[in-house]
């Protein structure tokens, strides 16, 4: 077996390099054509050489054999020979086209929406892309999260969009927002249910961030923390806990890293002010409580640093010490959880009424010049199912040396979040299901 490979990989050298891409066309279409499995095996959307790696290990196998895998057999003759080599070569090099030109939903947790705007410039119109949702899919989801099919560090952002929360509807008091009208979620087109949007810049990150993604390194726990928090303090970023010992996935310090150095400067180990300090975390004490998850009773107070800034330098940089970035401060005003109900009146409904558990729907915005990719499709799918899972993420899930969470852990084990389903809760005129 290893001389047979051994020869392949010279050939096909032979074939791919001084021969280039020759048209062999009648070699596949000796069975039928439509049938033919794609030999674009790691799903990137192009024949290149991974694929061939692939290919390489089960050739000169047959159905039976412990190396012969059906896709390689692109003939379907039961044997993975020449034949089948000669239909890679035919389609070595090229982009293999996928069929995500029309909405449609992905492994039942994605809705891929192409969309003939360009989606470079700014802020994509949600509105009308929520109305055209609803019209595939019942009123069935808390909260709508559109992704842009952009991977960071690739693909150029002049507007330097960021990611952000829409609130929608809110009927919750006692977080600090006011109450909002159906007519708020009649824009997007739901009866009531909605709560909120999110819109995520990225659907990845390039490989010198490996290992950081969207649903699996904070930024879902963070934008969708901002349904409820922060409208209670006051704070130097709004809805962000800012220079606060909140210490959660919206910004905050931990109390017990803070260190006075005097003359009103500060440090609190490494934080920032928006995310929190050692991101991703699980959702904090004050977080839990306006989320409706945990009792006032187990909330701690909040230590707020009055006229909070950044020590910086000529350049605008964050100056730090050994023990983190440096923030300056006249004193500390300390807010209890009593001073937060008085100021708020107390959650409504409470812990024991609230709503525990939620769903979402995940909506691929991708356009001509930024189509579909299988191999970002299936990362994305899969991380929306740990994002979902109840349970425990495991041991080793673990991003910088930082433990991720899932939804149901950062919420501490009493809440849960489903994304799932699309093909169950589409209206009679819904979208194709595509099963990867």
């Amino acid at each position: 077996m290893f001389i047979k490979k051994a020869m392949l990989f010279i050939a096909a050298f032979a074939l791919l390099v001084f021969v280039g891409h020759a048209s062999i066309s009648s070699h596949a279409n000796d069975n039928n054509n439509n049938a033919t499995p794609s030999p674009d095996f790691n799903d990137n959307s192009v024949v290149d050489i991974p694929d061939f790696l692939m290919f390489v290990e089960s050739f000169g196998s047959r159905q039976g054999d412990a190396e012969y895998e059906t896709r390689f057999d692109l003939d379907g003759d039961g044997i993975i020979g020449i034949g089948d080599f000669l239909i890679f070569v035919d389609s070595f090099g090229k982009e293999v086209p996928s069929d995500f030109t029309s909405p449609q939903i992905y492994n039942d947790n994605i809705f891929i929406l192409p969309v003939s705007e360009d989606l470079a410039p700014g802020y994509p119109p949600l509105v009308d892309y929520a109305r055209f949702f609803y019209e595939h899919f019942e009123d069935e989801f808390d909260f709508l999260i559109f992704v842009r099919n952009f991977v960071s560090g690739v693909d150029v952002d002049e507007s330097r969009t960021p990611y952000f929360f829409r609130g929608v509807r809110n009927e919750v008091r006692g977080i600090g927002k006011g109450i909002d009208p159906p007519s708020n979620a009649h824009r997007y087109g739901s009866s009531e249910r909605l709560q909120g949007v999110i819109f995520l810049v990225w659907v990845e990150f390039p490989q010198l961030e490996e290992g950081r993604r969207l649903f699996k390194t904070g930024p879902v726990l963070h934008e969708l923390m901002h349904r409820w928090a922060n409208f209670i303090i006051p704070s130097s970023s709004y809805a962000h806990w800012g220079f606060s010992s909140a210490d959660g996935v919206v910004g905050g310090f931990d109390i017990t890293k803070l260190m006075d150095h005097g003359g009103g400067q500060y440090t609190a180990g490494g934080w920032g002010g928006l995310a929190g300090p050692n991101r991703p975390a699980h959702f904090s004490p004050i977080e839990l409580y306006l989320a409706g998850f945990i009792p006032p009773e187990e909330v701690p107070d909040l230590w707020v640093a009055e006229n909070g800034e950044w020590l910086r330098d000529d350049q605008g940089r964050r100056i730090s010490n050994q023990n983190g970035p440096i923030f300056t401060a006249s004193g500390f005003k300390i807010y209890t959880i009593e001073d937060i109900i008085a100021e708020n009146g107390p959650r409504v409904p409470d812990v024991s009424q609230s709503q525990k558990d939620f769903r979402a729907a995940v909506i691929l915005l991708t356009d001509e010049k930024h189509p579909a990719k299988l191999d970002v499709l299936k990362r994305l799918s899969d991380d929306i199912s740990w994002f979902c899972h109840v349970g425990d993420s495991g041991p080793d899930d673990t991003y910088r040396g930082i433990d991720r969470y899932n939804f149901y852990e950062a919420t501490g084990d009493r809440g849960t979040i489903t994304m799932d389903g699309l093909s169950q809760l589409q209206r009679s005129a819904g979208a194709k299901r595509l099963v990867p």
